[in-house]
């Protein structure tokens, strides 16, 4: 069995977010990383750690989060 993929959710709507992670975390091929609401939380854990996806939100309260592609 190969290895689950790590997710990495950046959503800044606390209700969405946890739609977004209660889903992955119900899929076997995936595990959630991590999930974080800004920008700088973001940075904080991609400093850390590189997932194998991420799901990242454009319209963030401290930037846009094309800038974290």
């Amino acid at each position: 069995m190969s290895q689950a993929s790590s997710v990495l959710v950046v959503e800044d709507d606390p209700d969405v977010r946890a739609r977004i992670c209660r889903a992955i975390e119900q899929e076997p091929a995936l595990t959630l990383m991590a999930s974080v609401g800004t920008v700088h939380a973001a940075r904080s854990v991609l400093g850390r750690n590189l997932p194998r996806l991420a799901l990242i939100d454009l319209g963030l309260p401290d930037g846009d989060g094309s800038s974290l592609i």
